[in-house]
């Protein structure tokens, strides 16, 4: 005679593990989502900062200002003799000025290797975050490195308030430190 109660047994045993490995699976899958990646951390690209540039050998200070995609400004502060440059992106529009003096136009005519044509790339770049990845962190900041139109890229972020500290290109010998 075959022994029913081995069955019924081995079928709660059965029953039991299944819901154990369910379980497993499904906390697995919740905590897997919670975890933080690094490579696509926030990094503010909308902001209002004065920068020190340094593009090959001229130095400026430059206020930069990106309130929205698409939508910035770069003014030059210093030198003297480059006072009052500022260039413009407004949507499909760009402008460039000398004081009262200015040229709008729907397309940019700004190539990808000038400073701020290359700043825009960059933080574009950024905020559409499939060109970068981190290369180093310390318990101040992240520095990430990219591509854009204007070469690569890579950008030190202070991790306590995801601003952008400083954008390097090597390529066409660009340096942006933000401070304010």
């Amino acid at each position: 005679f075959y022994n029913f109660n081995n069955v019924i047994v081995w079928g709660e045993i059965m029953h039991k593990l299944i819901y154990i490995f369910i379980i497993t699976i499904m906390i697995f899958a919740f905590t897997s989502c919670s975890i933080k990646d690094e490579n696509n951390s926030d990094i503010s690209t909308t902001f209002t900062s004065q920068a020190n540039v340094v593009f090959n050998d001229t130095e400026m200070i430059c206020k930069i200002s990106r309130t929205a995609t698409n939508i910035a400004c770069i003014s030059i502060i210093q030198p003297i003799e480059l006072q009052g440059i500022t260039f413009s992106w407004t949507d499909n529009n760009y402008k460039v000025s000398y004081n009262e003096l200015g040229y709008e136009n729907n397309i940019e005519i700004l190539p990808n290797n000038s400073f701020a044509q290359a700043i825009i790339n960059v933080l574009n770049s950024i905020e559409s975050k499939e060109n970068i990845s981190l290369v180093s962190s310390n318990d101040n900041t992240n520095t990430f490195n990219g591509t854009c139109s204007s070469g690569k890229f890579f950008v030190t972020v202070q991790k306590s308030n995801s601003s952008i500290k400083n954008i390097k290109l090597d390529e066409i010998n660009l340096i942006i430190d933000f401070f304010d």
